[in-house]
């Protein structure tokens, strides 16, 4: 069983390499892991697999797609993805944020509205496009 496990996360790390060598060597990807590692010091497999995991779910996926067309609240995010709660979405742009796609800015009257950070616009609608693509 433990033999079973090792070869598994050896074909992950397979799986990573190749997405992370995919990802480099395009011009638009290549921005992101590399701001992401100057920001935090992770290494550039650390970010690809943080920003991957930012979208390995549905809600942050929705939610990233509806900021690609329009800031928003917490609130307006609960309308238009069909969140159950304002904390629903708190939980999801928090990861969202802290993996670097998206961004948080504060209006007059203290109100926060999320938007994608403008450097990673054209990175978010790659990926965001290669994912719908997968079968």
């Amino acid at each position: 069983m433990a033999r079973n496990l090792e070869r598994e996360v050896d074909m992950l790390r397979v799986e990573v390499d190749e997405l992370r060598r995919t990802v480099v060597s395009s011009a638009q990807m290549s921005v992101r892991p590399r701001l992401l590692t100057e920001e935090s010091g992770m290494s550039a497999d650390e970010a690809v697999v943080r920003i991957f995991g930012a979208f390995a779910s549905r809600e942050r996926l929705l939610i990233t797609i509806e900021l690609l067309k329009n800031p928003s609240s917490a609130a307006q995010l609960v309308d238009a993805c069909a969140l159950n709660t304002t904390g629903q979405a708190y939980h999801h742009l928090n990861v969202l944020t802290a993996a670097g796609v998206i961004e948080e800015h504060r209006e007059h009257g203290g109100k926060s509205v999320y938007t994608v950070k403008n450097d990673n616009i054209d990175a978010v609608k790659t990926v965001i496009s290669a994912v719908k693509h997968i079968k």
